[in-house]
């Protein structure tokens, strides 16, 4: 009595929630086949928190939250709310026809369906991408639950969608028999889809392996990606591949899959017309295209909150390649490109076939359903026939380009009997005039050996005055050295007994060489003694500087004299000290200063330090016997 009474209210619940939510009662028939659940056919609630159970989404308080789909297409806008889509159901057919609920979604990760049994207690039915394969009720890549016929009232279906992605709510009801039609056509049809084109990599594979063009290489993989791309999406893959890996199916979907397919067809497309080699601009803009979707896809994925997902970036490298081939056809430049153009539109003619749909303009059967895959199918199909006219006209072209060849080589065999004869003829020729010219230079070598001897006698009479030449020219630079050596001494020695005048004194001293040498002879002459270590061995790593081979010491020639630092040229040094200790009247500063063309400051800190180290050593020795370069080195 109890369950009679609960199965009453429940019919109650279901007619007035039906009633309150306006959805109209999907009646079924035995002569029914298929029923799409469209516009106006189920309502919707959406659940933010996610979390709402199918008892309270049930009850009587919740039925006025269901709001009537009014678009001609539904998915989950917000992907982290759960979605309740509920429609009514007159199953009280009495025959043994069985019915269906058939999700086309095949990326719907948790599909949850809530029907009643002949007591009118419903249960919960799992399904979805984010559960392994094998433990869907119907082993098909479609979400399929059955139906109760035979209840005596109209029923209320409830279907829980949550999905990480945006999935479609694409429903239709369809009977067991036509079901099974449907199915097998589809797979039928998926079967021949998926080995024309597996047919078509494997012989452009084999192509590749014999011609090595890479073109084959490329083709193999836009028809591989082909393939990847229509799996995912139909569920096939799923089925049969990733079986147990439900996780792969969102990212292969709508990361890889699109990408591979992207990249794969700009790599076949660049490769097939020649971009790189003939259009240079066009593959620049071609890159340029790809580079921009790749980099708004890494960001879009990267930063999903940031960056807002736009409709129809992801065709902007198709279109450019469209319109390239276009353009291309159009100027009549490279013939296999209307081929590729011809493929090329099947593609955009099952994405208008697509978006009708959508918009319902055309009905939802299995041809338009499957439009994209009949489309790729054509484009591979026709790509093919691309690939063998472009084969064609190479071969065309080849033939041509060898027939000029073989043309020109006979040309060139031509010319080469008529040079072979001149050249005989040449040779003829050159013998009679060798011959001539042996004669010649016969006669003239004689002649030239008997001027060559009479030249050998001069040249050794030349010698032997040259020899005695260069011996009066010793002699003479002997004299002029000692000459000049006695000079330069006995100026030296003047100027060390008398008093000279600034310019005499530079013609002994007129540069900081001359100074520099004279300082090395007095520092050392006697042999160098390192500083640090007292080794006498040392190398010259530049001038004036020597540098201990032993401890690494590098001592310059001013180094530990008095004309260390000094801001000033050393040859007026050398006078200062020469005045400071010949020179019997005292020089003023500012005379000094005049005649060194120094600052006077200069001229009385430098002869300062002239006189301290003087005194310094007149200490120790007989007054008046000090030279000049004894004030030089450090004691």
């Amino acid at each position: 009595m109890k369950r009679n009474f609960l199965f009453f209210l429940f019919l109650i619940f279901c007619y007035g929630s039906a009633i309150a939510a306006t959805i109209p009662v999907i009646v079924l028939k035995t002569d029914t086949n298929e029923v799409w659940l469209d516009k106006g056919m189920f309502g919707i609630f959406e659940d933010p928190t996610a979390k709402v159970p199918f008892a309270i989404i049930s009850s009587l308080a919740y039925q006025d939250s269901f709001r009537l789909s009014n678009e001609d297409y539904h998915y989950n806008e917000h992907e982290p709310s759960a979605y309740w889509i509920k429609f009514i159901v007159d199953g009280s057919l009495t025959s043994d026809e069985k019915f269906v609920l058939d999700g086309m979604a095949q990326q719907t990760e948790f599909a949850e369906v809530y029907v009643p049994d002949a007591s009118g207690i419903y249960h919960g039915t799992k399904a979805g991408a984010g559960w392994n394969f094998p433990e869907r009720w119907y082993q098909t890549k479609n979400l399929v639950f059955d139906l109760p016929i035979g209840l005596k009232q109209p029923y209320a279906v409830y279907i829980r969608v949550k999905a990480d992605n945006h999935s479609g709510f694409l429903y239709v009801i369809r009977s067991q028999r036509y079901f099974t039609h449907y199915n097998i056509s589809e797979y039928f049809l998926s079967g021949i889809y998926y080995g024309i084109l597996l047919i078509m990599a494997i012989y452009n594979l084999l192509l590749f392996i014999i011609i090595r063009e890479r073109v084959y290489f490329y083709y193999v993989l836009y028809v591989l990606s082909c393939v990847l791309l229509s799996s995912s999406e139909d569920g096939l893959g799923f089925q049969y591949i990733w079986t147990y890996f439900p996780s792969w199916n969102i990212p292969v979907d709508y990361y890889v899959a699109p990408i591979f397919f992207l990249l794969s067809f700009i790599a076949y497309s660049i490769s097939f017309l020649q971009l790189r080699a003939k259009y240079k601009k066009w593959f620049n803009v071609l890159l340029i295209a790809t580079g921009v979707y790749l980099l708004y896809f890494i960001l879009q994925v990267s930063f999903s909150k940031v960056v807002p997902y736009i409709p129809g970036v992801y065709t902007m490298p198709f279109i450019a390649a469209y319109l390239i081939t276009a353009y291309i056809v159009y100027q009549g430049e490279y013939k296999p490109a209307r081929y590729f153009i011809v493929g090329y539109t099947f593609i955009l003619i099952s994405i208008i076939i697509i978006q009708l749909r959508i918009m319902q303009l055309i009905p939802n059967n299995l041809i338009t359903i499957n439009s994209f895959n009949f489309g790729i199918l054509f484009e591979v199909v026709t790509l093919s026939f691309a690939l063998g006219d472009r084969f064609r006209i190479l071969k065309h072209e080849k033939e041509k380009a060898q027939s000029e060849i073989i043309g020109e080589l006979r040309e060139k065999e031509n010319y080469k009997n008529a040079l072979i004869a001149q050249l005989h003829k040449n040779d003829e020729l050159k013998d009679k005039v060798n011959r001539e010219l042996e004669h010649k230079v016969t006669e003239r070598t004689r002649d030239l050996a008997h001027k060559s001897d009479e030249l050998e006698e001069s040249n050794h009479k030349l010698q032997l005055a040259l020899e005695q030449l260069s011996k009066m020219n010793m002699d003479l630079d002997m004299d002029n050295w000692g000459l000049k050596k006695k000079v330069n001494e006995e100026t030296r020695l003047r100027i060390l007994a008398e008093e000279v005048s600034y310019e005499e004194f530079q013609k002994i001293y007129p540069d900081d060489t001359s100074c520099y040498r004279y300082l090395e002879e007095i520092k050392w002459g006697n042999g160098f003694h390192c500083r640090k270590c007292g080794h006498d061995k040392f190398s010259d790593p530049k001038h004036y500087v020597r540098k201990c081979t032993k401890c690494g010491h590098m001592e310059s020639v001013t180094a530990s004299t008095l004309f260390h630092s000094i801001k000033f040229p050393i040859n007026k040094a050398f006078y200062i000290v020469y005045l400071t200790t010949n020179k019997k009247d005292k020089v003023t500063l500012d005379e000094l200063s005049e005649i060194l063309s120094l600052r006077k400051n200069t001229c009385w800190a430098f002869r300062k330090k002239v006189v301290e180290r003087k005194e310094k050593i007149e200490t120790n020795r007989v007054k008046g016997s000090l030279k000049w370069e004894n004030l030089f080195l450090d004691q």
